[in-house]
């Protein structure tokens, strides 16, 4: 039997300023911004803060999902995107950029039957852009 096409991608932000990973305005911009880089399409969403700092954060896509877990204490954000329909890592990671500020990014990809546009896509195996 045939698999769906799908993509998983999961990115782990470092260095992002704490306040904005504490801040659930900033978080669900960033998820917003997330979806709108890759044109998916939001269902429903749904944030949770932990105390005494943390965030997680998911956006129900038509395509699949976007979440987020955030430890401020650490400077550290993971964002993982699954999604059905294509996607473009390069306005993906620039999004991430613009909304997290991270000082970097690592990228693992977990790609299945080639549902990838862009430069960071090209590749099947996890990489560190800077």
């Amino acid at each position: 039997m045939p698999r769906p096409n799908y993509t998983h991608i999961t990115i782990e932000c470092q260095g992002c300023p704490p306040k904005l990973l504490n801040s659930g305005k900033r978080i669900r911009r960033a998820l917003g911004a997330a979806a709108e880089a890759c044109s998916l399409h939001v269902v429903q969403e749904g944030m949770h803060r932990f105390r005494p700092h943390g965030i997680t954060g998911y956006l129900l896509l038509k395509e699949s999902h976007i979440s987020i877990h955030t430890w401020p204490e650490h400077s550290f954000a993971l964002v993982d995107v699954l999604s059905c329909s294509r996607l473009d890592i390069d306005n993906l990671v620039n999004s991430l950029r613009v909304t997290l500020s991270p000082r970097t990014l690592a990228i693992s990809q977990h790609t299945k039957r080639g549902a990838i546009r862009g430069r960071a896509g090209t590749r099947e195996d996890s990489g560190s852009l800077q």
